[in-house]
């Protein structure tokens, strides 16, 4: 997914409009999830108590290292990179396992991966550089790596809370949230200026579905750690997942006052515009960000995304002609799939020919997703060509989200297609023993099927 999209969705719902049009509307970006203000439950749960240890663990203080080195790691953790960079920025002659595990992290967390690594090689092969070691393979994913380094470092330097916080990270990775979550909770414990590890403390919560905690704690890190870009995007799609775009809104705003050259903010922003309606001012952003990046290729479709929401069809039509003849243009197959939809909605024989056309040109640069692929069958039968869209119709497998297949499945069954009782099944299968079971079979029984 691109650095545009919304990571909102935490499970099934069904679009009203969706099964009574039997049409395939354009995406929502917010869910309608749960309408209570889950913040308003800090009167009931108050500040919630850090993740505890086990039973058998024993609280380890925890300290950062000497000198610069530690000074810098202090900054690291609070998010404020370019402040570690400036007091690193001097090499030392003979530097220490502590100042190349701060050295490195800078570079790390500043994106410089290769320079870590030159760093690193330089140093030679040496054991006593291992969290220096472990912190680059994490960026890389070798977890091979992490554990070796964090192993051989664990003597010398697990009393520090970098290596901890490592350690952390290590555990998320694995699987073990609530070992991470104790060794975080530790860390915030011994150290509460470190924002990342109260950060991962509220990710961690929202992951494993105790929204209240997380909201509460992500406020934390926002006050505390401003700089921590992740905590403010978190805490906005914690926002909307709670069907709350306007504190969203407010989120990203605080987000961009810190973080004025970040992209993802401002796309953020001018997704939740659209999708509660505001495509004016959704549709400004959008400009300013074109003319800002003019060959983005995540802005030129936001773009297009906005002047389509503006009801400025004829003009997102024409970007997106524009972006899909480039051929560089990276984003040919949602281009297509837009330029399909745009078609679609503005009706007519030779706009469902196009439509038709352009859905089957984004399916040449990619795969076709069962909701284009229903699309696709829908025009075909308007144009009279009922075998083609039998044969699309058909193609329409489980993955479909649950709309998708109970409005395909009603679509089909009112025109025979055998297709239709499949598709009913896996909708019946894909919410059994959910809270949209009965719903589910209701409408399907209500349909005939």
């Amino acid at each position: 997914m691109s650095e545009a999209a919304i990571s909102v969705k935490t499970g099934m719902q069904l679009d009203p409009k969706l099964l009574d049009d039997l049409q395939m509307p354009v995406l929502q970006n917010i869910p309608d999830l749960v309408n209570v203000n889950v913040w308003k439950l800090k009167a009931v749960v108050g500040q919630p108590d850090l993740f505890p240890l086990e039973d058998d663990e024993v609280e380890v203080a925890l300290d950062w290292p000497e000198g610069v080195a530690g000074a810098a790691e202090r900054h690291l953790g609070n998010g404020d990179t370019q402040q570690a960079v400036r007091l690193l920025a001097q090499e030392m002659e003979a530097p220490t396992p502590d100042w190349v595990a701060a050295k490195v992290h800078c570079l790390v967390s500043n994106g410089e991966l290769h320079e870590a690594q030159h760093y690193l090689q330089n140093l030679g092969d040496d054991e006593k550089y291992g969290l220096a070691r472990a912190i680059l393979a994490m960026q890389n994913q070798d977890m091979l790596t992490v554990s070796e380094g964090l192993d051989c470092s664990r003597e010398s330097s697990q009393n520090l809370v970098t290596w901890q916080y490592f350690n952390g990270l290590r555990f998320v990775v694995q699987g073990r949230a609530h070992q991470a979550g104790g060794i975080f909770g530790r860390i915030v414990r011994n150290a509460p200026e470190h924002g990342l590890a109260l950060f991962r403390l509220g990710w961690l919560a929202k992951n494993m579905g105790d929204t209240a905690r997380s909201g509460i704690l992500l406020e934390q890190v926002l006050e505390r750690s401003p700089k921590i870009l992740e905590a403010g995007i978190t805490l906005t799609e914690l926002f909307l997942e709670s069907n709350m775009p306007n504190d969203a809104l407010a989120v990203l705003e605080r987000v961009g006052n810190h973080h004025p050259a970040a992209l993802t903010p401002w796309v953020l922003r001018v997704r939740i515009l659209m999708a509660v309606g505001n495509t004016s001012m959704a549709a400004e952003i959008a400009e300013q960000l074109k003319q800002q990046r003019p060959d983005d290729p995540d802005i030129l479709m936001l773009y297009a995304e906005c002047e389509q929401a503006a009801g400025r069809p004829d003009a997102a039509k024409a970007q997106l002609l524009q972006m899909v003849d480039r051929v560089e243009f990276s984003q040919k197959e949602l281009a297509y799939q837009l330029l399909g939809q745009i078609c679609q909605n503005q009706g007519g024989q030779q706009n469902l020919e196009q439509a038709a056309n352009f859905y089957e040109e984004a399916a040449n640069h990619g795969e076709l997703q069962p909701k284009n692929r229903f699309q696709v069958a829908q025009i075909k039968w308007q144009l009279g060509r009922l075998q083609e869209a039998e044969n699309h119709f058909s193609k329409i497998d489980e993955s479909a989200d649950i709309n998708v297949l109970l409005a395909a499945a009603t679509w089909g069954h009112q025109r025979n297609m055998a297709h239709a009782k499949i598709l009913a099944r896996w909708a019946k299968m894909t919410t059994m023993n959910t809270n949209l079971g009965e719903q589910v079979a209701q409408i399907l029984a209500n349909a005939g099927l």
